[in-house]
């Protein structure tokens, strides 16, 4: 580890050691218990109803449980709704998905597009997935089965190197889009709230999937998923023993926002493993002094040797 990141670092840990500490008693302290059931067995079926049944200016910890299955709904924790606990039956098992993008037909940024949004301080999740939904004027759907003919096709198709002589195979795999081309920017969870901790959570999305924007949050035993920046923003972030997964097509991990040496801002990566099935950069400056620690680390062969990038510009 640089020495110069040593007081950032220890800092981060310091801070987010007493955060922790502070929610590991939560069970102890619920004074509330929401169930959501979108069959109907709860007390609301959606779990937008349940934050909204949530007092204003609320000072003791309500637990939402939310029941298996895939909500398709946009979530939003406003600033005056904190201590809130907010659970899921498992990451795979229950899912809040929405489908809102950069550009869409709603007039969407990157801001608006999240699928939850949580603007509160201390906010804790638990065994939950935020999604983006893939939509099918994306051509995923269609690609996918493209790129299955293609596949199949690729090996009676052969082309003629004109300068060499040789022969080979042509993949037309390799020309083609994915989901996140004609989508853009479509976030799964933007979190702006101080004080916030993710545990066993999934991120799903292409690219900027996780608006880490700013605040102190935690993030212990998570799954995170894209391909352009799908970490990205100003948050003083922790995250321990999280999977960070590529897809789709080459991109890059982090985009981390510091703009000056005051600010005390930037992700730590702990006990991490970062894998998938297509090529990564570590990262790219969204900001002129980002900063970004990985420690302790795994990394498969599809982190480019080279690590970092700098900030072209060009989405």
């Amino acid at each position: 580890m640089n020495r110069a990141f040593s007081p950032f670092f220890l800092a981060v840990l310091v801070s987010v050691a007493l955060h922790v500490h502070q929610v590991s008693g939560l069970d102890a302290n619920i004074t509330k218990i929401i169930k959501v059931n979108h069959h109907g067995a709860g007390d609301f079926k959606t779990i937008q109803e349940a934050i909204n049944s949530v007092p204003v200016n609320n000072s003791q910890w309500i637990r939402i449980h939310v029941s298996a299955g895939v909500y398709k709904e946009k979530v939003c924790i406003q600033d005056h709704q904190e201590f809130v606990l907010l659970e899921g039956e498992g990451r795979e098992k229950t899912v809040i998905e929405w489908g809102d993008y950069s550009g869409d037909s709603g007039n969407h940024n990157t801001l608006t597009s999240a699928t939850f949004t949580s603007r509160a301080d201390y906010f804790v999740a638990k065994h939950i997935t935020f999604k983006v939904f893939r939509h099918k004027n994306s051509c995923y759907k269609s690609c996918e089965f493209l790129q299955f003919i293609y596949a199949f096709l690729s090996i009676y198709i052969r082309c003629n190197n004109t300068k060499t002589g040789e022969r080979g195979y042509l993949f037309i795999l390799q020309t083609m889009q994915n989901s996140a081309g004609p989508v853009g920017q479509a976030v799964a969870a933007l979190l702006r709230g101080n004080h916030s901790a993710f545990y066993g959570c999934g991120f799903i999305g292409v690219q900027d999937t996780l608006y880490d924007q700013k605040g102190l949050h935690y993030f212990k035993d998570c799954y995170i998923e894209g391909s352009t920046d799908f970490i990205f923003g100003s948050g003083q972030s922790i995250y321990e023993g999280c999977t960070l997964f590529t897809v789709l097509r080459p991109g890059f991990l982090t985009a981390q926002g510091r703009q000056g040496p005051a600010e005390d801002n930037g992700f730590v990566f702990k006990h991490c493993n970062v894998t998938g099935t297509q090529k990564v950069f570590l990262g790219r400056a969204w900001g002129r002094q980002a900063r970004v620690i990985f420690y302790e680390t795994i990394m498969s062969d599809i982190v480019n040797p080279q690590g970092w990038i700098a900030w072209l510009g060009q989405e």
